[in-house]
């Protein structure tokens, strides 16, 4: 499990694929420090398990399936990456629960700079993930976990600090981009209980449910 904090800003050193899988080796100053192999390290958001470890670097695999569902298949040699390592039992909860299992991939329509305010304005991929989404909910994007500041019918928008764009990859976002999105784990669970159940849950049915 993550929090969505980044660590660090990793850069992609080298790229192979062997089989139907792809080689990543990443390049490291913090998140490499305390890694060891079988550890899972979260890249741009996805989960992803260590099979090397280097003085810098270390190596991860992806299949070919979450290449396919993932900002991934467009990676190459340069690319940059937040990273960020599975959270401890007894660390500090900083962000929300991130699991590092991309829902989808989703495009940015739009980046304002006022100067005081920068606001990336994101397209919702399809109108069965509108209900996954709420005004000031959590949302992982590229792994980063924000606030939705804006909720439209076909889009959202998060408000960035100084901080987060200075420690991140979102800095580097344009209209056009495309992201890695994995929405909040407690709405996930909500909207499958409404479906499943086929029926409006009362707040005493969530409570019981443990929400």
């Amino acid at each position: 499990m993550f929090t969505g904090i980044a660590e660090e800003t990793g850069t992609i050193f080298r790229i192979s694929f062997p089989g139907n899988t792809t080689h990543l080796t990443v390049q490291s100053k913090v998140c490499v420090q305390k890694l060891e192999i079988g550890a899972s390290v979260a890249c741009n958001g996805i989960c992803l398990t260590v099979t090397e470890v280097q003085k810098n670097m270390f190596t991860a695999e992806i299949m070919k399936e979450t290449c396919s569902k993932t900002t991934a298949v467009n990676w190459k040699s340069g690319t940059k990456l937040n990273l960020e390592r599975a959270m401890s039992a007894n660390g500090r909860f900083d962000g929300h629960i991130v699991q590092g299992h991309i829902d989808t991939i989703a495009l940015v329509q739009a980046v304002t700079n006022t100067g005081q305010e920068y606001r990336i304005r994101i397209g919702i991929p399809s109108p069965s993930h509108t209900p996954l989404l709420a005004m000031h909910g959590s949302i992982a994007i590229d792994g980063i976990s924000l606030t939705i500041a804006r909720l439209y019918a076909d889009a959202f928008e998060v408000a960035l600090i100084p901080q987060t764009l200075q420690t991140t990859t979102l800095n580097l976002l344009k209209a056009g981009d495309k992201v890695n999105l994995e929405y909040d784990i407690l709405g996930k669970y909500i909207q499958r209980q409404l479906n499943s159940s086929g029926k409006r849950l009362s707040e005493k049915e969530l409570y019981e449910k443990g929400f």
